[in-house]
């Protein structure tokens, strides 16, 4: 009987410790996460590329593409090549 009474006060004093224990490991959780992608990437193991159509276009059109549209098949110049 004490050594149950005993159990009960240590638990009780456990859960008084950590209330929030499931939101304390989540957050532990996300903050490790992140802070293993932000090394990754700063390390060169993870490399992101980004890619944007618009600059794309305005690449081609700079380079003096006539059409500068990638979907159309190619520019009217190497249509007639070939």
């Amino acid at each position: 009987m004490r050594q149950r009474a005993e159990q009960e006060r240590q638990q009780a004093a456990e859960h008084l410790e950590f209330p929030n224990r499931r939101r304390t490991m989540l957050v532990a959780g996300v903050t490790v996460a992140t802070v293993m992608m932000t090394y990754a990437l700063l390390t060169g193991l993870w490399k992101v590329e980004v890619v944007d159509e618009m600059v794309d276009h305005v690449v081609k059109v700079v380079k003096g593409h006539p059409d500068g549209d990638s979907g159309s098949g190619g520019s009217q110049s190497e249509k007639t090549r070939k």
